[in-house]
């Protein structure tokens, strides 16, 4: 049964912006069959990288080979235009060695561009066993879920981005944290300011090759054992933070 529009678009959306969008990649191509006429074959080829749902998703139907139907849309996500293929059989069709193709069961197919952002990031093609599966109504609907599978990306895109600079973000202040507290063991030991304990890490990193972020836990872990020591037997004086 043939699912309405604003109802399949309305599962589109569902499924691409839940916590897994992998999984709900995978979905795609059924949700889509179920919303055209004739369920048609469905194939997705989505290239945005770091989503989890990146690769090839698809349906292909009865008679025809997935693989042949991904060469399609890779055709489309490289011209970046809609191709519209009416009868591989015929000589005039503008996909690539049609004949091999139609060898394979595939007697039309409609390719569209998902653009986020202007930028070509998949394909959604859809194919038939027959030639001229597809009319008019089959291609505006086809139009309309690709520039919404489109606008979806893209907000999974943005908010993979945001996830990711929210988690260097909590890395650089966690960095920071460590290093302000290696500061203050440095300025006590030393009795300096912290222009001058920065100075002695920034060297003392360098002399060794490790980050100053590394060195900093190195000396707070020092320290740590020196309370742990000093509660278990009493201060001991051959124990020392090395800063030199």
């Amino acid at each position: 049964m043939t699912a309405g529009l604003p109802e399949g678009l309305t599962t589109l959306t569902a499924a691409l912006l839940s916590p897994d969008a992998g999984a709900g990649a995978r979905e795609l191509p059924a949700i889509i069959s179920g919303m055209l006429v004739g369920e048609p074959g469905v194939c997705l080829v989505l290239e945005v990288s770091g989503l989890g749902c990146d690769g090839v998703q698809g349906i292909s139907g009865e008679r025809v080979r997935l693989d042949d139907v991904v060469s399609l849309c890779r055709e489309t996500i490289e011209t970046g235009r809609p191709l519209s293929v009416p009868d591989l059989r015929a000589p005039t069709s503008r996909a690539r060695h049609p004949e091999a193709r139609s060898a394979h069961g595939i007697g039309s197919f409609e390719g569209r561009p998902l653009l986020a952002d202007q930028r070509v990031v998949g394909a959604l093609g859809l194919c038939s066993p027959r030639a001229h599966a597809f009319g008019e109504d089959l291609r505006q609907r086809s139009a309309l879920i690709a520039d919404h599978l489109g606008v979806l990306l893209g907000v999974v895109a943005e908010r993979a981005k945001q996830i990711t600079v929210a988690g260097q973000l909590h890395a650089a202040l966690s960095s920071r944290a460590v290093i302000d507290q290696a500061l203050g063991i440095v300025m006590a030991r030393r009795r300096c300011d912290r222009d001058v304990a920065f100075d002695t890490l920034r060297r003392l990193s360098n002399r060794r090759n490790v980050k100053v972020h590394e060195l900093a836990a190195e000396i707070i872990a020092a320290l740590d054992d020196e309370v742990t020591e000093y509660r278990s037997n009493g201060p001991d004086p051959r124990r020392d933070v090395n800063l030199t």
